[in-house]
């Protein structure tokens, strides 16, 4: 889904009610109805009795319309009692959005009440919706707002932002002065390059995009900042099983890893790649006889790598032969030690014409290794921040910026580049981007990374565009962790697994 500034979103909105497509008003109520959708579905996924009311916090323009009609919406479900609070009067709003006010305030069952501050009108139980300020603000925040949004930040409750968390600036995701630390932002229309730029990750939380019948020409015009991956993404790129395919048109993935310290990596990789659809999985792994293979999952063909069960070495290439031939893709990586005795291995997986995933210690390989780039097959390398910065110096990039030594090394290697973290980036060796907007902090746990690349060998391996495959992985892996029944806290890479179905049932209908 194409990023925008905030200029060009208004310019959207205004040639949208030029032309006779849709009123001010219209716009206004869409865009509350499909927020309050939202709204709903993030307050089912919070305990009770942390969502015992819902506070609107509304000020004077089009965002502050947009929370009447939420608190209106909200208020006719009748699952919560809703409250809004707004820094004017309603004789004080700007037109529509009076309108709006009034339609609530007749419903006699809302409280709406004119603030200047928060403080002592916020409770435990409360989940806020933010509707102060939209994409437009482009000055430091001043009273009575920036009190608003200091009292919100204070009072330590769930917060949805409706199109940016206010205070935030659209275009460079600079907050101005003070803003909104949001848990889950809701965009309208299309995405606004604050949310990634600047301070925006920080105060953006999950973020959900939501169409409100803005006319596709108008939208195709607008100047793109990059790419985003929402579900409509994603869902496309996600197609129907034929009905006659057997295990290994499925996709058959070889797993190779681990090391006396990390012995749980690429089973967790291997799990993943499972329930990621992958037909067969083998997994093999160093072990020194006396630690007994996993059992945790029976469907894994497992092959011990014998030894003293410390490192993965050239030795076992005999064992790995047939099932490095029969594979589709290869994951080779996950809880290796990066010792120069894991090479001989990587070399021979990267000499294969297999597509491969390069992760965790089989990055540490790369440089010596780098006379086998680029590949004729994909190759898909998966580095955190930490790694990120390694390769770019051990390949002497000059800039800074990580998203453009990411880019620098995906052209020089010929390799997708997924640079891990929060709003993960995508890269492939011709320049094109993505940035992943699925995820929670549930996610930074040991064992994440593995989960993620063994669900991209489970797509490359039946996926001919690796691109394709590593953005439906990288999509569904985040939007995994948003799903834990364990909260955020609570999360483990091994819960990981299990959670992939749900995910890509929630994605496509053809999961």
């Amino acid at each position: 889904m194409k990023i925008v500034t905030a200029e060009a979103m208004r310019d959207i909105d205004e040639g949208t009610i030029a032309g006779g497509y849709l009123s001010s008003a219209d716009l206004m109520e869409r865009a509350g109805a499909a927020a309050a959708r939202e709204i709903h579905h993030f307050l089912e996924t919070i305990h009770p009795d942390h969502a015992l009311r819902v506070v609107v916090i509304c000020g004077k323009g089009n965002n502050g319309g947009d929370g009447f009609v939420i608190a209106r919406l909200l208020a006719e479900m009748k699952r919560w009692p809703v409250a809004v609070y707004c820094s004017h009067s309603i004789e004080q709003l700007k037109s529509d959005a009076e309108d709006k006010a009034r339609a609530l305030l007749a419903r006699g069952d809302v409280l709406l009440e004119r603030v200047s501050f928060l403080g002592e009108h916020l409770r435990r139980g409360d989940v806020v919706v933010d509707c102060i300020f939209g994409t437009g603000v482009n000055r430091p925040v001043r009273q009575p707002y920036l009190g608003m949004i200091n009292d919100l930040n204070a009072s330590g409750l769930p917060v949805v932002a409706v199109d940016i968390a206010s205070g935030l600036n659209g275009s460079s995701g600079l907050a101005m002065g003070a803003a909104v630390v949001a848990d889950l932002t809701i965009a309208i229309g299309l995405p606004k390059r604050g949310y990634f730029a600047g301070d925006g990750a920080r105060h953006t939380g999950r973020l959900r995009c939501v169409d409100i019948g803005f006319p596709c020409h108008l939208m195709e015009l607008a100047p793109s900042e990059g790419e985003a991956l929402f579900t409509p993404d994603v869902c496309p790129l996600i197609r129907r099983r034929p009905s006659h395919w057997h295990k290994f048109d499925c996709g058959d993935v070889l797993v190779i890893g681990g090391s006396s310290q990390f012995s749980g990596a690429p089973l967790l990789a291997a799990a993943a790649a499972l329930r990621g659809g992958a037909g067969m999985v083998t997994l093999a792994r160093p072990t020194s006889g006396t630690v007994p293979v996993s059992n945790a999952h029976a469907a894994l063909v497992q092959i011990p790598l014998p030894g003293d069960g410390l490192t993965l070495a050239a030795s076992h290439l005999p064992l790995l032969g047939k099932p490095l031939a029969r594979a589709n893709s290869v994951v080779v990586g996950p809880g290796l030690s990066g010792a120069p005795e894991e090479r001989g291995v990587i070399e021979a997986v990267l000499r294969s014409e297999k597509a491969v995933v390069l992760d965790a210690g089989a990055l540490a390989h790369i440089f010596p290794l780098r006379a086998l780039f680029p590949r004729s097959a994909p190759v898909c390398l998966t580095p955190h921040a930490g790694e990120l910065k390694r390769l770019a110096q051990e390949f002497g990039i000059a800039t800074i910026d990580p998203e453009e030594q990411a880019a620098e090394l995906a052209k020089l290697l010929g390799a997708v580049f997924v640079f891990k973290g929060q709003n993960s980036r995508i890269i492939t060796p011709d320049g094109r981007r993505w940035i992943n907007t699925s995820g929670s902090p549930a996610l930074a746990t040991a064992g994440s990374g593995d989960v993620l690349a063994g669900l991209i060998g489970a797509y490359a391996a039946v996926e001919p565009d690796l691109s394709a495959a590593v953005r439906i992985a990288v999509f569904i892996h985040g939007l995994a962790g948003e799903l834990s029944p364990h909260g955020i806290r609570g999360l483990a890479a091994d819960d990981m697994p299990e959670l992939i179905p749900q995910a890509l049932k929630l994605t496509s209908p053809f999961a």
